[in-house]
């Protein structure tokens, strides 16, 4: 197992290499912007400090997908069949995943607040939060059961959007009722699709 993973590291460790470049150029940028903006109250230089621990975090996040997409290609380069490569749409369902839980996490930290005021609705985001970062750890290291996990999340996301169904505007209508029927055609898709099942064990 570990020989499998040694081989395919090198693999994963180039283009991750270059996002961390372009990270840390981008964070870089923005301080210097930053700095360069002058006073003001509060000063733009009162950011920097923030803006570098964002750095950090977008580094060390980074280094967790790496090593979860570098753990799922070696379950699967141990196993007994070949798998096949990442289809597009699945690409695209694990960006979209990693962005929901990140934004999700986001949430549940910046309104911490609620837990004493309203704690359902805070306990609703935590769980946003959890099933979402589950679902794209799963998805990162190719368990199967991941499918169902998605599929449940495209079904309350299409739930979600239903209950809005009432205040939408006319004009809003009919795209609101396309994005239902597709995360729930999302969620049929991803569950019976031989394409994503041939990626994941």
């Amino acid at each position: 197992m570990r020989n499998v993973g040694a081989r395919l590291a090198p693999s994963l460790a180039r283009p991750f290499r270059v996002v961390h470049v372009l990270w840390a150029i981008l964070i870089l940028l923005g301080c210097v912007v930053l700095v360069s903006m002058g006073g003001g109250h509060p000063p733009p230089m009162v950011f920097v400090p923030p803006l570098i621990l964002a750095g950090l975090l977008g580094h060390l996040l980074l280094w967790l997908i790496q090593w979860l997409l570098r753990k799922g290609r070696a379950r699967i380069a141990a196993g007994s069949a070949p798998a096949a490569g990442w289809p597009p749409e699945l690409i695209l369902i694990a960006l979209v995943l990693g962005f929901l839980a990140i934004m999700a996490i986001a949430v549940t930290i910046g309104e911490i607040a609620l837990l004493r005021t309203r704690p359902l609705l805070w306990l609703m985001y935590a769980g946003a939060a959890v099933l979402h970062s589950a679902a794209f750890v799963l998805l990162l290291l190719r368990i199967d059961r991941v499918r169902l996990l998605i599929a449940v999340i495209c079904f309350g996301w299409a739930f979600a959007l239903v209950l809005q169904v009432p205040e939408a505007r006319t004009g809003e209508l009919p795209f609101g009722l396309a994005l239902i029927a597709a995360l729930l055609a999302l969620a049929v898709y991803v569950v019976r699709a031989r394409r994503v099942r041939s990626v994941l064990r």
